[in-house]
Parts: C-alpha cells; sequence; structure tokens
C-alpha cells in the first residue's frame, strides 16, 4: 500500500521518543516502556511512559467513555471509537509528521516538539457526554469544551504534575501553543487544515459505510500523507507546496462529505434535539412530579437529581463548572439516566428517552412518520442551515508555495468546491406524541410473553454499572414481580402493592434483565401504552420472532 512510506515505524519511532526526552528528563533515556495503540489496520501507535501517564489520569480514562461521533454509532456500530481514541490517533500523525519534517531539514527544540505532542494527545479532554451535542443540550458556546480542557491541564494535580515532570513549564506551552510558537506549527493544530481534523477524517471515512468510504478511506490517507510532505516552515508561517493542490482539495471534499453524510446527517439533528430536550423537560419534572420521584428507591431519586443539578450547573456556570463534578458523568452514565427516566411515567420525558436508548431501525422509522406527517403547528423546530467547506479565518488560512508567490487556495482555478456549501435540515418533533396504535389485545400479547420469560428461567437480572447503590434495590422488586407472576398475581395488583405504576415496572424491567424477550416486550408496552413509537404489526413481528428463541 503506497501510503505506509509515510509512517514512522519499529526501530525508528523508539529512536524517535529516545531523542524527544533525552533533554527534558534524563530519566526517560534509553530504556522506556511503551505501549501500543492498534487504531485501524495501517497504523499501530506506540507511547512510551510519559505519555501513557497522560492517558492513565482520570479525565483521560473519562475521554474513552465518550463516543468520537456521538450518537453516529447507533447508526453503525463500527463508529465506536472514543475520544481517548481519536487522540491517541492524532498524537501518532504528530509523530509522523514531526518525523517527515525533521527528514526535511527542519530543526525543531524538543520543547516544542513535546508541546505539540502532548496538545494533540489532550485536544479533547475537555468534551463532555455526547461531545459537541452535550454542548447544545447545556446552551454551551463554541470553543467551551477547550476551555474547559485548558482549566484541566491547570487544574488537575496528576495531570499538571506529569506535564511539569517531562520538563517545567510544559503546561504552560501547551495551553497557550500559539504565544511560543516560532515555526508556525500552531496552525497545524487548530485551523482549515490540522492533524486533529487529519486523525477524525481518516478514522470516520474508514469506519463508515457510505458509498464510496472505501476509496474515500483511501483517498484521505494519500492525501494527508503527500500534504505532510508538501509542508514548508517559512518565517514563523506554514505554507503548502503547490504541487499538493490535488491532495488539498481532496481533503477538504471528503471533510464536507463527512459532514453531510455522518456528522451533520438529518437523523443525527433529530437526535441532538432529543438530547437538549430531555435536559429540558427532566429539569421541568422535578417541580411537576415531584410526587413520583419521591416514590422511586431513594439511591435512584439521588441519580437522577444529580444528572439533573449537573444540567442546571452547566447551563449557570459553563466552563466554571467544578471540575469534579464535570467529569462525573461520560456516555454510559447519560444512557443509564435515560432508562431511569421511563420510571417518571411522563409522555413527553420517556417519548424523547426512548429515542435515545432504541435501536437504529427503531429511530429511522419514527424520523420517517415524522418526516411525512403533516405539521399542523404542535411541533418543535431545529433548523441546521449552515454547514461550510472552506471559510477560514485570516489565521486558518491555507497558503501554497508556487515557487516564491503565494497562492491562497480561494483564489486556486480548479478546486473541486465552492468557498460555502449551505445545505438545510430541518428536523422536528410534535409537543404530542403520534398517535399510531394502542390494543388491549396487543398489550394482553406482550404481558403473556413476559411472564412466561419470566417463569421459565431464574430471571436473567445483571447489573448494567456495579458501582450504582441503586441497583440492589431494584433487583429485589423485580425478582418479587417474577415471584408474583408466578403466583398469578397481576402487574396491575403488584405495581400498586409497592406503590408504583404499572410503567415503572415494566420500566425496571428494561433496566435490568438480560432476557431479550423481557426486555424487549416491556419496552414495546410502555411504547404502546402511550400511544406512539410502536405499532402492532411491528410488536407482532417481534413476537413471532420470538418463537424460534423458545
Amino acid at each position: 500500500m503506497k501510503y505506509q512510506r509515510f509512517v514512522t515505524r519499529g526501530k525508528e519511532l523508539s529512536q524517535f521518543y529516545k531523542d524527544l526526552f533525552k533533554d527534558a528528563n534524563r530519566s526517560y533515556g534509553m530504556i522506556m516502556p511503551t505501549h501500543s495503540f492498534m487504531l485501524i489496520p495501517y497504523k499501530e501507535a506506540i507511547l512510551p511512559l510519559p505519555f501513557l501517564e497522560i492517558i492513565e489520569t482520570e479525565p483521560m480514562q473519562k475521554a474513552n467513555c465518550k463516543i468520537q461521533t456521538a450518537h453516529s454509532w447507533k447508526d453503525n456500530y463500527r463508529m465506536e471509537d472514543t475520544r481517548l481514541d481519536h487522540m491517541i490517533f492524532a498524537h501518532a500523525l504528530g509523530v509522523d509528521l514531526l518525523n517527515i519534517l525533521e527528514k526535511k531539514g527542519y530543526n525543531i527544540d524538543y520543547k516544542t516538539k513535546i508541546a505539540f505532542l502532548t496538545f494533540l494527545l489532550i485536544h479533547d479532554i475537555g468534551h463532555g457526554p455526547f461531545s459537541h451535542p452535550f454542548e447544545q443540550m447545556v446552551d454551551g458556546y463554541k470553543g467551551m469544551h477547550e476551555d474547559i480542557g485548558r482549566r484541566t491541564l491547570k487544574e488537575n494535580v496528576d495531570l499538571y504534575n506529569i506535564l511539569e515532570s517531562i520538563y517545567p513549564g510544559l503546561t504552560e506551552r501547551v495551553v497557550n501553543f500559539e504565544k511560543y510558537d516560532k515555526y508556525g506549527l500552531s496552525t497545524l493544530l487548530e485551523g482549515t487544515f490540522d492533524l486533529d481534523r487529519a486523525a477524525f477524517l481518516i478514522m470516520d471515512t474508514f469506519l463508515s459505510e457510505t458509498e464510496n468510504a472505501q476509496d474515500d478511506f483511501y483517498d484521505i490517507l494519500d492525501s494527508i500523507y503527500k500534504i505532510f510532505n508538501s509542508i514548508i516552515l517559512k518565517n514563523g508561517k506554514v505554507y503548502f507546496d503547490i504541487s499538493c493542490f490535488r491532495e488539498m482539495d481532496a481533503f477538504l471534499r471528503i471533510r464536507g462529505n463527512n459532514y453531510l453524510n455522518i456528522y451533520q446527517e438529518e437523523k443525527r439533528v433529530l437526535d441532538d434535539l432529543l438530547l437538549k430536550r430531555l435536559g429540558e423537560r427532566a429539569s421541568i419534572i422535578v417541580k411537576e412530579k415531584k410526587g413520583q420521584l419521591d416514590c422511586l428507591p431513594e439511591a435512584i431519586k439521588n441519580e437522577i437529581m444529580r444528572f439533573i443539578n449537573f444540567i442546571e450547573h452547566m447551563k449557570s456556570l459553563k466552563a466554571n463548572i467544578p471540575l469534579r463534578e464535570y467529569y462525573s458523568f461520560d456516555d454510559n452514565d447519560f444512557e443509564r439516566i435515560f432508562r431511569m427516566f421511563l420510571l417518571l411515567d411522563d409522555s413527553e420525558l420517556t417519548h424523547d428517552a426512548l429515542l435515545m436508548i432504541s435501536k437504529i431501525e427503531d429511530f429511522y422509522k419514527y424520523y420517517d412518520i415524522l418526516k411525512n406527517q403533516e405539521q399542523n403547528g404542535q411541533e418543535d423546530f431545529y433548523v441546521l442551515n449552515k454547514i461550510k467547506y472552506y471559510k477560514p479565518s485570516e489565521n486558518e488560512r491555507i497558503i501554497f508555495l508556487d515557487g516564491d508567490e503565494e497562492v491562497d487556495y480561494a483564489d486556486c482555478v480548479g478546486k473541486t468546491i465552492p468557498d460555502f456549501v449551505f445545505t438545510e435540515t430541518i428536523s422536528y418533533i410534535p409537543k404530542k406524541p403520534i398517535q399510531l396504535f394502542s390494543e388491549e389485545e396487543l398489550r394482553n400479547k406482550l404481558l403473556t410473553e413476559i411472564n412466561e420469560a419470566l417463569e421459565a428461567d431464574d430471571f436473567g437480572v445483571y447489573r448494567l454499572v456495579s458501582m450504582y447503590p441503586s441497583d440492589n434495590d431494584i433487583i429485589a422488586i423485580i425478582r418479587e414481580y417474577r415471584l408474583a407472576v408466578c403466583n398469578n398475581i397481576s402487574l396491575e395488583e403488584f405495581a400498586k402493592s409497592k406503590n408504583l405504576t404499572p410503567h415503572q415496572v415494566l420500566a425496571f424491567l428494561t433496566m435490568f434483565t438480560s432476557n431479550r424477550i423481557v426486555s424487549d416486550n416491556s419496552l414495546l408496552l410502555i411504547s404502546s401504552s402511550l400511544g406512539y413509537y410502536f405499532n402492532e404489526e411491528e410488536a407482532l413481528k417481534r413476537i413471532n420472532s420470538y418463537q424460534k428463541i423458545k
């Protein structure tokens, strides 16, 4: 494969790190423990001890619990790479770039190189759960996660001490890299063409299942390394040799395609809106249905309240939120809270929570219903209408050198994309649930399936996350419900005896069973009881599919 000739490997990589740290701190000298990360087939990242210590800090470990592409994994389970995967990959590309620049004769001082690679390794450390959609959820602002990341470097004691042990002042250089950069490398950290975008375009194109994904992957990979080789450092600025114009053009074209097909795809936009609405509705529920909340097990109530307080703190404090509180949540914690929301028996909250935890085929079905439904003024609208391919600030302009002449990409004849490309996506969710189907006969069939499954085995209960103390409370209730089923006690009778609603008992079953029939049918019952989401035909198909399991 033609791109392999550009990749730093084996002994060359070990020698690079040895040279990198010899002037920084002698304790990292000749022998350095390393760890390998296989990110995608062509690339293995090998990290020395100083960078491994950074990865082991709490904020970095939390980044490993946040999916890089937020909701896109629901559509494609290959796209489960995390923020940490992405940062390690960006760092690995940075090593390749620095090696290429050194071979071209550029002597970059070790403090700048270490700060450059450290920046890449931690550049997304400030992201919250679900990344950018989370910022919309809490009414954040552009650059909020960067501000939180900069605070983290200074305020997280473990991380700060590791950075300063490499060489004194490294934290300051990473936080304010542009201030100390005499080569122009800062534009390769944050610019129209930078290593952050290079890393996620390579990874996401490889993992995506779009029509031209395989061809785009090889194109973007080859283009990026040719661009690396074309870089010219001159007068404290980064230029690109005009010979790589086609490669830069391909990079921007594929970047635009990914925005249209992955990052800002229609259903992804709808999912972002659902997340925002969940936060808004949850805050209202505390005031409107406090009695329901008080009926829940104390530990469950405390988890829901902790989540709601967190969202409210984020909305008011933004990047000034206490870091310990900020890093106490990740994607898995949010998913768990969405399931807990089902316990509150609120139609709007359940509506959005069900979709957030649904399989993608169910979400698509719902989206298509929305798209084809006649609008009646009872909708919430979310409009996304500006996706930019190339509209840089002054410092982010792509400048080629044609001999000694400077040429701005925007002025190039033959570029395949215009300066602006706009797309308009209008997604909406009715304020009132869509009425699909709800029949007593269907409900009884689903409930019979659940009861038979419960009687047939010892109720495969499992703990989603063992650290949560509320699990035992719920497990006790659903084990009691199994005994009630065996004694021919109805769902309604059992729920009443526990001061719960049938809805809440079913919600418990969706959270803590490994039995597919029990969990899926409980979800169907919750949905159909609210009169939307699943129709009878879909439910009966599922019931029939379970006959094989039985």
